[in-house]
């Protein structure tokens, strides 16, 4: 076992991918939330998360045996040492990844925390070196706020393909394609 001191991250870092945890004052309550990677414990969490925004809808529904498998695509947001909050990044490209599986526990809407998440998601993004990110969504106006636009869903042809091999027919899907080019 190391004693040795913990390292510190420093802005001259070339690994942004290792800044998190990162910690915003929700100024409502003033509480501290944090914005963390998954941990295998949070799996189940995430899944009653998931699970009440499939039911509505908005997104699809995953096992969990999906959530183990894909942890490492999510970042959570945990308040009081709870998980309130999870969105996953899926790379499907050195230049293109997609913002999925976002979902807010109902006491915490209205607080930014999946503006947040999404806002450190980018971030993320942008240190592997993707140059876009889009999501399928019902709720265009908030990534609209977030800088997306919305698109066909044609021009992420990567997307189609990969839903198609998974079985997955968009053809009656209504959710809007949104994109963020990430070189501004």
């Amino acid at each position: 076992m190391s004693t040795a001191a913990p390292r510190v991250e420093t802005e001259s870092d070339s690994d942004d991918a290792l800044r998190l945890p990162t910690v915003f004052d929700e100024p409502s309550t003033g509480v501290g939330i944090e914005i963390r990677h998954a941990r295998l414990s949070d799996v189940p969490t995430i899944a009653t998360l998931l699970e009440e925004y499939a039911r509505r809808g908005f997104v699809l529904p995953r096992t969990l045996g999906q959530l183990y498998r894909h942890i490492r695509e999510f970042l959570v947001a945990v308040e009081d040492g709870e998980v309130v909050a999870c969105v996953s990044l899926r790379i499907y490209n050195p230049v293109l990844a997609e913002v999925g599986a976002l979902a807010v526990a109902a006491r915490c809407q209205g607080r930014k925390v999946g503006r947040h998440l999404v806002e450190e998601l980018i971030e993320e993004a942008r240190a592997f070196g993707i140059r876009r990110v889009f999501a399928l969504t019902l709720q265009e106006p908030f990534f609209h706020r977030l800088g997306f636009r919305t698109v066909p869903l044609d021009e992420i042809p990567e997307k189609v393909a990969a839903d198609r091999d998974e079985g997955i027919d968009r053809a009656a899907c209504m959710k809007a394609t949104v994109v963020r080019d990430l070189d501004d």
